[in-house]
């Protein structure tokens, strides 16, 4: 029979059958929104145990007893006992950082942090050696860093789109902008997604 298991997050809802478990979205998330993808998102979550499943930490995230997923995914080695979200979609257990359903190769767990973008929304993190967008490395250093948008950062030395130095950007003047030709500005260019375009004297 189909039941709720859970409707505690108010991002998300888990139910079950006798055989399968799934996830449904809630949220009108805004990529989601961009892709045009009708609410709410259903996740089959493949191989869980209808039986021990339950939510872990809130939206997309689930467990049965021995496995942990992620919108339906399996995020293989996690460890279920000792799993936790940190923002989403960061998370960890005893050994190992994920992002997602993937893990975070050499981020230590010990001083993994999320730089949040919202409440519960993160798109980078440091630990004490590195910063990483996504589960990727960055060209930045975890010094003074701060995300300024989904894809724009700054530390002390540079800008960065993505996990990209943005080449000759200027720190001290650089902002994002809401423009139809370029993204963001300095006191000496343009910049359309990472790329100088020309110089800030140019708009008319």
């Amino acid at each position: 029979s189909f039941t709720l298991v859970s409707s505690a997050d108010v991002q998300a809802r888990l139910y079950r059958d006798d055989v399968n478990a799934f996830l449904v979205d809630v949220v009108f998330e805004d990529l989601e929104r961009r892709l045009r993808i009708e609410q709410p998102v259903w996740y089959r979550i493949k191989n869980a145990d209808p039986k021990t499943v339950h939510m872990i930490g809130g939206h997309y995230y689930t467990a049965d007893a021995n496995r942990v997923f992620y919108k339906g995914m399996q995020i293989e080695g996690a460890d279920p006992g000792s799993f936790m979200v940190l923002t989403r979609p960061y998370a960890r257990d005893k050994k190992s950082v994920f992002y997602e359903n993937r893990v975070v190769a050499g981020a230590q767990t010990s001083t993994f942090r999320p730089f949040k973008l919202a409440e519960n929304y993160s798109v980078s993190a440091a630990d004490s050696r590195y910063v990483y967008y996504g589960s990727e490395v960055s060209s930045a250093v975890p010094v003074k860093y701060h995300q300024i948008d989904e894809y724009y950062a700054r530390d002390l030395a540079g800008v960065y789109y993505r996990m990209d130095k943005v080449q000759g950007a200027d720190v001290q003047t650089f902002e994002v902008v809401d423009a139809s030709s370029y993204d963001a500005r300095d006191a000496f260019a343009f910049y359309m997604n990472g790329r100088a375009l020309g110089a800030a004297n140019d708009e008319e």
